[in-house]
């Protein structure tokens, strides 16, 4: 046996003073036959803050964190005071549970740092006395082994932490394909913001203390609700007629008491490598919206909420019990998060309604109507009210009033947290339960305008009455359709009237207009202009219009203007994803995904 010492580390002075540790470590053998030189260096502090703590879910399985939570629990339970609600009981639990799986993490952590220290001393310090064959298979792989299943918990908590790993068999995981290029420290960091309510609104703040500011007063300011009168609610949804209601055996079964067994069930099904909420325990990621527009004003930023596991539960069983009644209680034209609905639906409407009237030479209007941040918005006396009218439980009711409203919300801003925000109005996007409560909030206005007589819409050829319309949506994307100035009047009205008790706000300059016949009008573009609406696609235009990602072209050029832009595309995309020598089937999955079609 020949040993030899093959690699090296040279540092400057400079870098020199920066060396932190360092070591030599065996690698599993399954990954490969060589060591590992390591070096440590301190380079300074981090630019990202500690951020949430998150539990291993892996120390699950550990004996000793099962007893010292079995002990502590059963300590804690005997103390409580028997008068505390259920729910300030279950709290205790939960932050002891954290308490206890914290401190143990810490504990292991370094234990495990420890021995691999002294497993790979004691490997170096045999190997170095040079032993004989047989003294070396008899002392060497008990070590070996001892180190490979620390080394594969290593592994596993690096694939833990990085989220969204490689998957070789397949390789479908667009996510990480699109991620190649990208440094995940620029989807991270936030460099900056600007203060909306500053003189100057174009400086950018980069003091992260100074941006936990502006971010805590900008969604202070967002979640604070303008107070309506309960009787204002109730009038505006008594002239509105709801066609469908929740029967007595419906809400019956909503209310139905939950079994420990499928609560058991329900968290078996929870991701065991998503990230926590606040307790630490059980497992969404922060994500925001890679808006085009400037990421430096706060309106372009869409925060998730992070929930606990124990809401993720809930959420997900009451979810699962009013999906089904959605499809009911909400009319046909709203095809967002309801089963059986689908978003291309409304694509091929609006194709279709555009090549009829472009052959009948209909002079109508669509309107593209945008709610600024919509689902932040909503009055909670006004979806309560909504969901009477809907005969919802009153338990029902309540049990989403406390859930969701009037609550102390901090926000993560590049690790660092805001004071808490109080949360007087708003749906927390991330709750599965929040887009079918969305949709239940904005259905009294899509009612009001289909039932309002006087508003004209588009009538098919030949078509019946009950044929006609008015509006089609998607979450909270609406599509409107005006046949002459008395519809579009009719709409301004039907907004108006829900802007006022549901806090909602449409902003008419990101409100896009578009000719149903191809033509532009005269009259038409000076009523949009005297109202804002400073975009109106029409067969003049440069380029074709898009709804819900679908491109709608009025003419050749505009088609081949679709086309011309799809394979520039394509060209940039070959010549970047050329380079990692992806196979033809990641490469293709890839291809598929930039021009808008599912892998």
């Amino acid at each position: 046996m020949i040993l030899s010492i093959i690699d090296y580390f040279y540092l400057g002075s400079e870098l020199h003073q920066c060396l932190s540790t360092t070591a030599i470590t065996r690698l599993h053998p399954a990954w490969s036959d060589h060591s590992i030189l390591q070096s440590t260096y301190t380079l300074g502090a981090s630019k990202f803050g500690p951020g949430l703590w998150r539990a291993n879910p892996a120390y699950a399985s550990h004996q000793p964190l099962q007893q010292k939570l079995e002990k502590g629990i059963k300590k804690l339970l005997k103390r409580t005071d028997p008068d505390r609600s259920p729910q300030q009981q279950w709290e205790e639990v939960k932050i002891l549970t954290a308490k206890i799986i914290r401190s143990y993490s810490i504990d292991y952590v370094e234990l495990r740092s420890q021995t691999i220290k002294t497993l790979e001393k004691k490997r170096n310090r045999i190997l170095r006395t040079k032993p004989s064959p047989a003294i070396r298979l008899q002392l060497i792989p008990p070590i070996d082994l001892q180190l490979q299943t620390l080394q594969k918990e290593l592994a596993e908590v690096a694939i833990l932490k990085s989220g969204i790993h490689w998957q070789e068999n397949g390789e479908k995981n667009i996510t990480y394909l699109k991620g190649i290029h990208k440094k995940r420290t620029l989807q991270q960091y936030i460099t900056g913001f600007q203060d909306p309510t500053a003189a100057d609104i174009t400086t950018i703040h980069s003091e992260p203390t100074l941006m936990r500011n502006i971010v805590n007063k900008f969604y202070q300011q967002l979640y604070t609700a303008y107070p309506v009168r309960i009787q204002c609610i109730r009038d505006y949804l008594g002239i509105v007629n709801f066609d469908h209601e929740i029967s007595e055996a419906e809400g019956q079964k909503l209310q139905q008491k939950v079994d420990f067994d499928y609560i058991i069930y329900k968290a078996k099904r929870c991701p065991k490598q998503s990230s926590p909420g606040s307790h630490g325990v059980g497992l969404i990621w922060q994500v925001y919206d890679d808006a085009l527009w400037n990421l430096t004003e706060l309106k372009n930023w869409r925060p998730i909420a992070l929930i606990n596991c124990d809401a993720k539960i809930f959420a997900r069983l009451l979810t699962r019990r009013l999906a089904p009644l959605i499809a009911k209680l909400i009319n046909p034209s709203q095809k967002g998060f309801i089963k059986g609905r689908f978003i291309g639906e409304n694509g091929m409407y609006v194709h279709l309604i555009l090549q009829q009237l472009r052959h009948d030479h209909h002079p109508g209007l669509g309107l593209l109507l945008d709610q600024e941040k919509a689902y932040d918005r909503v009055l909670p006396e006004y979806l309560l009210e909504v969901l009477r009218m809907m005969k919802f439980p009153e338990s029902i009711i309540h049990c989403i009033h406390q859930w969701f409203f009037n609550n102390s919300v901090p926000i993560n801003v590049n690790g660092f947290f805001t004071d808490t925000v109080n949360q007087e109005r708003g749906l927390r996007q991330g709750n599965p339960l929040s887009s079918l409560l969305f949709n239940i909030a904005l259905e009294p206005l899509l009612l009001s305008i289909q039932q309002d007589q006087q508003y004209q819409g588009y009538l098919p050829s030949d078509g019946t009455d009950s044929q006609r319309i008015r509006c089609i949506v998607y979450a909270d994307d609406i599509c409107a359709f005006v046949k002459d100035v008395a519809d579009f009047d009719r709409l301004q009205f039907h907004l108006a009237q829900y802007n006022t008790v549901f806090n909602s706000k449409f902003n008419k300059d990101k409100t896009e207009a578009f000719s149903l016949d191809g033509c532009k009008s005269q009259s038409w573009s000076a009523l949009l202009q005297s109202n804002h609406i400073t975009t109106y696609h029409h067969k003049h235009s440069p380029s074709a219009f898009r709804y819900l990602g679908y491109y709608l072209p009025y003419t050749i050029m505009q088609r081949n203007s679709i086309q011309n832009m799809l394979l520039e595309k394509l060209k940039s995309q070959f010549q970047i994803y050329s380079q990692p020598q992806l196979s033809l089937r990641a490469f293709l999955v890839v291809m598929l995904y930039q021009i808008g079609v599912p892998p």
